[in-house]
């Protein structure tokens, strides 16, 4: 009788601190994309006045480069959807763009170092020349965020038996997905408009695979999400085309 009171008193302990467990996890849409490098390099474009120089008007179809941060191509999901409509794009060109990973981004004033900022910014300009260069009149950049939390539910008291972490599933993993694109003029450097998505998503899982349901969540995430993000890009070309050049 005791002992049956000592395992009821156990688990009425355990279940409610299950219950309060969470993780946070957090990555850029790119797995490479760290420190939310697209709200720096944004910023880093406009850290000094625009130049003089005006957009052109738009007209359609445009010849369109594309560049995701940390990727050396830009997601497949996103140029398909891009590419869908060749009556407001006629061309999507894929541009790589190293993100933050492409060098030592320590301010150091002695050598002369520009800060992450320039750098981020530096990075910015070059796409906009590799994109005129290669035929586009203007440049998408994208980036983004995946935010992830783990949290246990009432199933995971059996989580303490090496059987029940292999196929009860205790843990739900929660997803919070935002991308963002920048459609810049590759001449006048101005951005013409911005676009926005976003994608919540949540699965459950046995704690042994929380990884890996997390890395399949995040994959399919991504694709959904930039496909969402094209659909919006796509949207807001067309009503900018009806618009005078912004100045």
């Amino acid at each position: 009788m005791r002992n049956d009171m000592k395992k009821t008193s156990l688990i009425a302990t355990i279940i409610p601190a299950a219950l309060l467990l969470t993780g946070c996890y957090t990555t850029g849409l790119s797995a490479r994309e760290q420190n939310n490098a697209y709200a720096s390099m944004i910023n880093g474009v406009y850290r000094q006045p625009p130049s003089s120089a005006t957009n052109k008007p738009l007209t359609l179809p445009v010849q369109l480069a594309v560049a995701q941060i940390g990727e050396v191509a830009p997601d497949a999901s996103l140029v398909a959807a891009l590419g869908a409509n060749p009556s407001l794009i006629g061309d999507v060109i894929a541009l790589p763009m190293p993100g933050e990973g492409a060098g030592n981004y320590g301010y150091n004033p002695s050598a002369g170092r520009p800060n992450a900022v320039n750098l981020l910014a530096a990075q910015v300009e070059s796409a906009r020349y590799l994109a005129r260069d290669s035929g586009a009149q203007y440049l998408l950049l994208v980036g983004g965020s995946l935010d992830s939390y783990n949290k246990q539910n009432a199933l995971a008291v059996l989580d303490l038996t090496i059987v029940g972490g292999f196929i009860v599933p205790g843990t739900q993993v929660r997803m919070q997905a935002k991308a963002a694109g920048a459609l810049i003029d590759v001449e006048s450097g101005r951005v013409l408009f911005m676009a926005n998505a976003v994608l919540e998503q949540s699965g459950l899982t046995p704690d042994f695979f929380t990884d890996q349901k997390r890395d399949e969540m995040s994959a399919e995430v991504r694709g959904e999400l930039l496909t969402k993000l094209a659909g919006n890009v796509l949207d807001k070309l067309n009503r900018t085309a009806s618009q005078p050049a912004a100045h």
